[in-house]
């Protein structure tokens, strides 16, 4: 390959510090708020000027999406989700003087002097504005230990299926819905990601125990089993059929079927159920952890801390 392509991203300021990051076939560096990103390209001579947002912009292509996913389902790891990473596809295009072996960014940086620029690309811009300028987020040192095994982790995985791209853009589709305010949204993005985990399931009524007559704590029971968990218990099921309740009988992609209440006290504002808030968060961190164990990543469990669920490391024995 003989092309580099140069993406440089904004998030919201943190004391994130990544110095040799890699994603697929992305060599990047986060300090502060500003993310470089590197990447081989396969371009021909003639190719049209397109040709490269075409490929930022594909999942066979050189993916930025799939970058972006995993630089949010690794930053967000504290009970407060507030950190966006801006989606620009301003890129520069380099050309190789002479191959040179890449096995982090620190390397392409070293050997800068043996790229020349052949293109600036200047995409549309971002709408709508995803990254609010006045959130600051600071992970605690747990925060960044989780954080930093999540990353060692993506750079030693070489291959996504189509499902674990699709789970890993709902995923941050949710964080980016919830920090522009559409709660429903953004509600249904991770449930759409449990949905997954109950169809994985593939089970049949008689294989679910006769403790669960209903529906709900029937396909419940599919989620659960889908996720991989072992041991499922009743308060599982009892969470999983609060999320399914969500879903099907109140105000998430159907019409309100609730008077609005009057006032925004207790976070009951967009959708009319005990809670709301709290579960909001649980089904976020439930699908994430589900989302690791699919891809591999079985390093974590839920502890709660203030009520909320959040990532902790599993102990080595």
């Amino acid at each position: 390959m003989n092309y580099i392509v140069k993406i440089v991203l904004s998030a919201n300021e943190s004391n994130i510090d990544i110095l040799n990051g890699k994603i697929k076939n992305w060599y990047y560096s986060w300090k502060n708020n500003l993310i470089t990103a590197y990447s081989f390209v396969n371009k021909k001579e003639d190719d049209q000027f397109n040709s490269v947002f075409n490929s930022l912009r594909s999942t066979k292509g050189l993916n930025l999406g799939l970058l972006i996913d995993c630089l949010t389902i690794l930053s967000n790891v504290g009970v407060n989700t507030d950190l966006t990473i801006s989606i620009n596809d301003n890129y520069q295009l380099y050309k190789l003087n002479k191959k040179f072996i890449v096995s982090s960014i620190e390397d392409i940086k070293n050997n800068s002097n043996l790229l020349v620029m052949i293109q600036n690309g200047q995409g549309d811009g971002e709408w709508p504005i995803r990254k609010r300028n006045n959130i600051k987020c600071n992970l605690n040192i747990n925060e960044i230990t989780i954080s930093n095994s999540i990353i060692d982790y993506f750079k030693s995985k070489t291959r996504f299926s189509s499902i674990e791209l699709k789970l890993l853009n709902y995923w941050r589709k949710g964080i980016d819905l919830e920090n522009l305010t559409f709660y429903d949204e953004s509600y249904l993005a991770f449930y759409k990601i449990m949905e997954y985990f109950g169809q994985k399931a593939n089970i049949s009524n008689s294989q679910i125990p006769f403790i669960y007559k209903t529906d709900t704590q029937k396909y419940a029971y599919r989620i659960a089993k889908g996720t991989g968990l072992k041991n499922i218990t009743k308060k599982n099921i009892e969470m999983l059929c609060h999320f399914i309740s969500i879903r099907n009988n109140w105000d998430i992609a159907h019409a309100k079927v609730s008077s609005l209440p009057k006032n925004m006290e207790n976070g009951l504002y967009f959708s009319y159920y005990n809670n709301v808030w709290d579960l909001h968060h649980h089904i976020k961190e439930i699908a994430r952890l589900s989302i690791f164990n699919l891809i591999g990543l079985r390093a974590f469990k839920l502890i709660v801390d203030g009520g909320l669920y959040k990532l902790s490391l599993i102990k080595k024995t």
